[in-house]
């Protein structure tokens, strides 16, 4: 408990250093920006164009060396929106539907994480290649940054 106590002490005066010499190299504008609050209509929006991007990528050159960094990219971009999607949640709804909301939401995932893997295989059976089902994930990725969009925002966020 000491050794913790004493650990998350040096760690504070190593982040007050460095906001303090970020401050005299003129850095503060530019670490707040990146350590601010963000919107999570941002997040959201970003999460979608970098699985855009994976997709796109993965569709223009398919082939093993573009597949591993594209996939990485849909994969990150997926989580990304997972995890945004609580914060979404949090905003949006009284903190009494949380559990309601994201229950929803969580089972609507479910679905879709048994069912598109079948219609991706089914759409692989009927056109020998992956390329319509990217396509498809694509379609769906500008469609939640057009949504992300256009969400409204809060003055507190």
């Amino acid at each position: 408990m000491v050794a913790a106590h004493a650990q998350l002490e040096r760690d504070r005066e190593c982040y007050i250093w460095q906001v303090s010499q970020d401050q005299q190299l003129g850095l503060a504008p530019l670490w707040q920006a990146l350590t601010g609050p963000v919107r999570t209509t941002d997040v959201a929006t970003g999460a979608h164009l970098f699985s855009l991007t994976g997709a796109l990528l993965l569709t223009l050159w398919p082939g093993p060396l573009v597949a591993v960094p594209a996939l990485t990219m849909i994969g990150m971009g997926y989580g990304f929106i997972s995890g945004s999607c609580a914060g979404t949640i949090g905003h949006y709804w009284h903190k009494n539907a949380f559990g309601r909301i994201a229950s929803r939401l969580y089972i609507a995932w479910c679905i879709a994480a048994v069912s598109l893997p079948v219609l991706a295989g089914w759409l692989f059976d009927r056109t020998q290649g992956y390329g319509v089902a990217v396509m498809i994930a694509a379609g769906g990725n500008i469609l939640g940054a057009l949504i992300a969009l256009g969400l409204p925002g809060r003055e507190d966020s």
